[in-house]
């Protein structure tokens, strides 16, 4: 029999829509398939993700405190997988806005 203290639950406000379209988009997907990956847990696709998603959160804290931002949110919902807050760090969004960065000057 499940307890009460067994029993979480946590918000997901707009983001569920947010996530929901960029997974009907593809870009995790896109993303992923045009860049590598570097050694971090999270693909360069979820670190885009998780930008839009923080970028479009209506908040007013800086981008430094994005692992704090996700820790309210059911990011396994969010992501289709088991991702923690803490992996959604500077170091990744750094790693992943050189990638990009380099992608798109190869284009040019």
């Amino acid at each position: 029999m499940l307890k009460a203290e067994d029993v979480t639950s946590k918000r997901l406000d707009h983001h569920g829509i947010v996530s929901s379209v960029i997974q009907d988009l593809g870009i995790i997907e896109y993303i992923d398939k045009e860049l590598e990956t570097g050694e971090e847990e999270v693909t360069s696709g979820e670190a885009v993700a998780a930008m839009i998603i923080n970028g479009l959160g209506f908040s007013d804290r800086p981008l430094s405190l994005t692992p704090q931002f996700f820790e309210q949110l059911p990011l396994e919902q969010l992501f289709g997988r088991k991702i923690e807050s803490s992996q959604l760090n500077l170091g990744l969004r750094i790693s992943c806005r050189y990638r990009l960065r380099k992608a798109c000057e190869t284009v040019n």
